[in-house]
């Protein structure tokens, strides 16, 4: 070396250096590809263990034990996984038996008590806490659904609801234990709260419907357990309640006459008074008094539109404010269609079917009552 000038010797060492960056350089590539196959491979891995977690997730055991055979046959499973998995299958396939076994036996206590076994739900309920399925709370939750359908259970929670509440708790009471020893109470409050609120709904003056609706739920109950021999007569006032009821309806029954959707109707008188005296006119010119016809529409103002078949002629003008949705019909063709108020119309219990409805209810409340007095 020491014969050799200072070019030369420049010259090698640069040699010699770049030679080591071409080592370095594949020495660095192998373990780079090395270290992206191995990942590749993990990530495969991985993805097969997946496919078995998913199988077990979904109770497709079967499908887990082959995929994880398959798996240790092809060698794909590394060190000490193969006893994981099959833990994992074993215990996922009996905590999913034990699951189904205590939904079968809830359904079969929930079942014998729809049935109102009471005495065989006991008896299923004693089978769960023999095989030791349930925890103590579960078996806790199960015993408050027994006693919430025994007849004491029923008549607590009874009680303790508010009035809305307490008269549906009495009407199922009542379908389990028709004779039991809280028959009469129940009976009592499901008609005190009836007449409770039909008394309140006059007095707030609610609509004829609302009212109607409350006489035909008292005639009902009343109805429905007239055979218990339940005494109301010093509890409730039917008197007074009949009388009040029959006030509001004489008070409310012409301002909530409604007729029927395709009830036949005679055109009996003009109210001049209510309409444009143009509209007057041309309705007049169309439809004479005493044509016949059947409502097709009703507005919630009361009036109505009436199609009188026999009329084929009009002599309406368009752009009077009366038309409303009589326009679409002669758009249509319908040219025999007009607007109505009711009482310029007659047609028996077409139109005056609602007025009667609540006397006949009110009578029908004291002729059933004489069966609780």
């Amino acid at each position: 070396m020491s014969g050799l000038s200072v070019v030369n010797k420049q010259t090698i060492l640069k040699r010699l250096s770049n030679h080591a960056s071409i080592g370095i350089v594949c020495l660095t590539a192998y373990f780079v590809g090395d270290c992206v196959i191995t990942q590749q491979k993990d990530a495969e891995y991985k993805e097969k263990m997946e496919v078995i977690n998913q199988a077990v997730t979904k109770h497709d055991f079967e499908m887990a034990k082959k995929l994880l055979g398959e798996y240790k046959e092809k060698e794909v499973l590394k060190a000490g996984d193969e006893s994981i998995f099959e833990l994992a299958i074993k215990r996922g396939e009996e905590n999913y038996n034990l699951e189904k076994k205590k939904k079968t036996n809830e359904n079969k206590l929930i079942t014998t008590l729809e049935k109102q076994e009471i005495d065989s739900a006991r008896a299923v309920l004693r089978d769960i806490k023999n095989i030791g399925t349930h925890t103590t709370d579960e078996i806790k939750s199960l015993e408050d659904k027994i006693y919430a359908e025994t007849e004491e259970g029923m008549f607590n929670k009874w009680i303790s609801a508010v009035s809305e509440d307490q008269t549906e708790i009495c009407e199922k009471y009542l379908e389990k234990y028709e004779n039991g020893k809280y028959a009469q109470e129940a009976i009592k409050e499901i008609l005190i709260y009836d007449f409770k609120k039909a008394m309140l709904d006059i007095s707030e003056n609610e609509s004829h419907n609302i009212i109607l609706n409350d006489a035909r739920t008292i005639n009902f109950h009343l109805q429905k357990y007239s055979n218990k021999k339940t005494k109301l007569g010093k509890i409730l006032d039917i008197d007074s309640f009949i009388k009040k009821l029959d006030e509001y309806n004489d008070r409310a029954a012409d301002s909530v006459i409604k007729p029927n959707i395709f009830g036949k109707v005679k055109f009996k008188r003009t109210l001049e008074n209510y309409w444009d005296p143009e509209y007057v006119n041309q309705r007049k010119r169309t439809i004479p008094t005493g044509t016949e016809g059947r409502v097709i529409l009703v507005y919630e103002d009361g009036n109505v539109i009436v199609q009188f078949p026999s009329t084929e002629h009009h002599s309406w003008q368009v752009d009077n404010k009366y038309w409303r949705v009589a326009k679409s019909y002669w758009s249509k063709g319908q040219i025999n269609v007009a607007e109505f108020r009711m009482e310029e119309l007659s047609g028996e219990q077409s139109i005056y079917i609602e007025k009667n409805r609540l006397k006949e209810e009110a009578r029908n409340i004291m002729a059933n009552f004489k069966a609780y007095r």
